[in-house]
């Protein structure tokens, strides 16, 4: 359960910067996406095989740029972080999008948990 947790809050801290980086510009207002827009991209991406295996891959991307940077190994970082890059395009703007809007949610919030929730079949679709 505690992998779980820390799998969603890496995902939820670290796509909103890995989505910006790609823009190449601060951050800007998005608005919270609904549950049926997380409902909505939790089945695109379960539906299709390529994109399931890019978010599962992100996940773990994610933690290794998360040792990365607790190590301060700038070259690991350049590199995972090309490589989420990658992963993200592969996910797509409407899963950019909700992530985006997730950026100022505290994943440990009762509101994160509960948006926590709704990517659990993805999740579970990883292991």
């Amino acid at each position: 359960m505690k992998l779980k947790l820390a799998t969603a809050a890496l995902l939820f801290a670290a796509i909103p910067v890995v989505a910006q980086a790609q823009q190449n510009g601060p951050p800007g207002q998005v608005p919270k996406p609904t549950v049926a827009d997380v409902q909505k991209v939790v089945h695109a991406v379960s539906a299709d095989q390529a994109k399931l295996r890019a978010y599962c891959d992100m996940g773990k991307v994610l933690m290794q740029l998360d040792q990365a940077e607790q190590k301060r190994d700038a070259n690991a970082i350049k590199a995972l972080s090309a490589k989420a890059d990658g992963l993200a395009q592969q996910l797509g703007p409407d899963y950019a999008r909700v992530m985006d809007g997730l950026s100022n949610v505290d994943p440990r919030s009762e509101e994160g948990k509960r948006y926590g929730v709704l990517f659990e079949p993805l999740y579970k679709q990883c292991r």
